[in-house]
């Protein structure tokens, strides 16, 4: 995807190198600028399908229980830092507890796994949107220089 997005802007810059030494025209210049409009979107929500800015895990089912936190991947160094620590804190659990635990967890991450998806998907509309934006470019460029 951000490959992708790299080659518009490329192929956006070479369009823009094909005036030479005319002035440059103000169809070519918008639907460039629209193409790496469209791009910076575009790799933003794929960098954010990636990696989120902010904390995002309060959307999917509110506080963390504590016997969610045994099954969530991210905090188990940071909440135990040895792993006796940590076969303690199941051990602690009913076996009611840690399938709650386990069920909390499993809704927390297909909402988040859910919310990028939707991210990748706003990301790859928004580039074929950019291919389409540096075709008229192009095709602009060719006519008018």
């Amino acid at each position: 995807m951000l490959s992708t997005n790299a080659l518009v802007v490329a192929g956006t810059a070479l369009a823009l190198s094909l005036k030479g030494t005319h002035r440059l025209n103000l169809a070519v210049l918008i639907s460039a600028f629209g193409a790496l409009v469209v791009v910076a979107a575009s790799v933003t929500c794929a960098a954010t399908a990636l990696i989120t800015l902010f904390r995002i895990d309060h959307r999917f089912y509110g506080p963390r229980e504590a016997a969610a936190a045994v099954y969530n991947y991210t905090s188990i160094s940071s909440r135990w830092p040895t792993f006796d620590e940590f076969r303690q804190a199941i051990a602690e659990q009913s076996p009611e507890q840690q399938l709650r635990g386990a069920l909390v967890e499993l809704w927390r991450a297909s909402g988040l796994h859910w919310y990028r998806y939707q991210r990748l998907r706003w990301a790859t509309r928004l580039l074929l949107v950019a291919i389409g934006l540096l075709l008229i470019t192009v095709a602009l460029a060719a006519v008018t220089y």
